[in-house]
């Protein structure tokens, strides 16, 4: 986010990306299979995301249940289920433990104050349109994403919060794009797989999910394994319902 000048340069650099996994999907399980994602190694990172109402983030739950009934996968839900703002300070083996390190608490301090200004500076009270359209949930080989279209009002909170944080001495770099993670996975499967032609039976059949209004921003950390990612938030931004 923090490259795109103007929210139709985000637009056109998040489709590119959207675009590829798109082709890439269209060629699972007939040219190609899966493998698993190194985004599944051990790492950490400082978190700043949008979150949606459980009822939503639970269609994103039984989507991943139903693919780690076909592959073995990191499932997201209800407890994990956003779209990155940033993180910051992604490193492999990463524990971030707040309660114990000073450094860390003053990150995730400094992270607050620099959604808080931005909220405040971009009116939350006054802003409308906020929104993010999911079209559709297409694979690179190595994970599962919900392709998100978000206003403009979503993006320029976004860029906000980028200058908010820069100004604290935190260089966040921002996300690619407005997308959720649904699914990454943990072994190599191949092209002829019945495994990999029931994941794609289940992409195709499986409905978009559609428009959803977020309902807060969550500022905190994560740690992800081969045994699952876990989001811990540590301060969260409700959004204002008169934005809706």
């Amino acid at each position: 986010m923090s490259e795109a000048k103007t929210f139709n340069d985000f637009l056109e650099s998040q489709g590119q990306v959207y675009d590829k996994f798109r082709a890439t999907s269209a060629e699972v399980g007939v040219s190609r299979g899966i493998e698993k994602d190194p985004g599944t190694e051990p790492q950490g990172a400082f978190l700043v995301a949008w979150r949606y109402p459980d009822e939503k983030s639970a269609l994103i739950q039984e989507f991943s249940l139903e693919i780690s009934d076909l592959v073995a996968a990191i499932p997201y839900g209800i407890d994990n289920a956003h779209t990155t703002v940033s993180d910051y300070g992604l490193k492999p083996e990463l524990v971030i433990n707040p309660g114990d390190n000073i450094d860390h608490q003053e990150i995730l301090s400094n992270l607050g104050l620099a959604v808080r200004k931005a909220l405040d500076i971009s009116e939350n009270s006054k802003v409308s349109g906020f929104g993010v359209e999911f079209e559709d949930t297409p694979t690179n080989g190595k994970s599962i994403i919900a392709t998100g279209i978000p206003t403009e009002s979503i993006w320029q909170l976004n860029q906000q919060i980028l200058k908010q944080a820069n100004a604290l001495g935190i260089d966040l770099g921002g996300s690619w794009g407005t997308h959720m993670t649904v699914s990454r996975f943990l072994e190599d499967k191949p092209t002829e797989s019945r495994a990999v032609a029931g994941l794609m039976k289940l992409i195709k059949e499986t409905p978009a999910i559609g428009p959803i209004k977020p309902v807060a921003i969550d500022v905190g950390f994560f740690h992800s394994s081969p045994d699952g990612f876990k989001f811990t938030t540590s301060d969260r931004f409700e959004i204002a319902k008169s934005n809706f």
